[in-house]
């Protein structure tokens, strides 16, 4: 009886207050952590090589993309108040790698079956696919209102576009060459522009939303694995080698780069809307850790399991109206 009265404050206290989810798709876990207080709160199942994760809109689930080197088709339910598996759905897609939720639906890429999958909890199916008409689609972008999936297309280099349907299948209106090894990508928070970055040296390119063209080129020689605008879209950071790296958004310029010296390798960064700090995972050793973006200090740090990739950031409302007043 006090292992259930615990589950269930706990079950609660995760649906009510800021929760962290990073996918360790060295260990095939996830790590759930307390935000604020950087604690780790447990560690669960996350299936196998979880790269991506995202959190459900209440804040009880947490949904990872099984990617298994572009072989797997399953996503991993996990819930997060008892850290446990609550469901492994066959998507009947291959190789589910970005995801990302979006008025209460999943979307998530799968490349190796080029192509974007949707799964509605509710109905507990897919109900849509997006076809990328173009080598594999390894993370994606989206506007809150999920109108269009921006597919980044890491086989061939390019930038699919695609219009969301209530249902069926839809394909790719216009695929955009973008940059070699296409794999960071972020959708500016104005709606304005995608960012695309290569994951082997060939740098960045920007395509502009309402023309559909690539307006710029930049950073050549230079690899972009992810790329996360601050919220009011003034700075870009991309993880680099042992650095993350802090563009200004308007001129592309580099306003400063963040040394990460002895504490590893940054693999993946969120900013939660209206936040004044940035989670980062870091790879040797495995760990997450915080960064003031008001002063660019990394404040404080907490353990991870091997290889934390995808992180999910769930915001409790009231904190969430918080945050936008700073």
């Amino acid at each position: 009886m006090r292992t259930l009265v615990l589950a269930l404050l706990l079950t609660t206290r995760l649906a009510t207050a800021d929760v962290l989810v990073v996918a360790n798709r060295g260990s095939n876990t996830a790590t759930v952590i307390d935000p604020v207080s950087m604690t780790v709160l447990g560690t669960a199942p996350a299936g196998p090589q979880p790269h991506e994760v995202a959190i459900s809109t209440d804040g009880r689930f947490a949904y990872t993309t099984n990617y298994i080197n572009g072989t797997g088709s399953t996503l991993t339910v996990i819930d997060l108040g008892t850290r446990t598996i609550a469901k492994t759905i066959d998507t009947g897609l291959v190789g589910p790698h970005g995801i990302l939720l979006r008025e209460g639906k999943l979307y998530f890429t799968a490349e190796s079956s080029s192509a974007v999958g949707r799964y509605d909890p509710e109905t507990d199916r897919v109900d849509w696919i997006g076809h990328t008409a173009a080598g594999g689609a390894h993370m994606l972008a989206m506007p809150s209102d999920a109108s269009t999936v921006y597919g980044g297309n890491i086989q061939n280099g390019s930038l699919s576009i695609i219009d969301v349907e209530e249902d069926g299948e839809s394909v790719a209106r216009r695929t955009i060459p973008t940059v070699a090894f296409a794999e960071g990508i972020a959708l500016s928070p104005d709606g304005a522009e995608v960012w695309t970055g290569s994951v082997q040296g060939f740098g960045m390119a920007v395509v502009d939303v309402a023309t559909e063209t690539v307006v710029a080129r930049f950073a050549q020689g230079l690899n972009a694995y992810r790329i996360v605008f601050t919220s009011d879209g003034r700075f870009a950071l991309v993880p680099r080698g042992n650095t993350v790296v802090v563009y200004d958004a308007a001129s592309r310029t580099v306003n400063r780069t963040i040394s990460f010296a002895d504490r590893g390798q940054p693999l993946s960064i969120i900013i939660p809307t209206g936040s004044k700090f940035a989670w980062i995972s870091t790879a040797n050793p495995h760990r997450v850790e915080k960064l003031d973006l008001e002063t660019f200090a990394l404040v404080a740090s907490v353990p991870a399991g091997p290889l934390p990739d995808g992180m999910a950031y769930y915001m409790e409302p009231g904190n969430r109206r918080r945050a936008t007043r700073r």
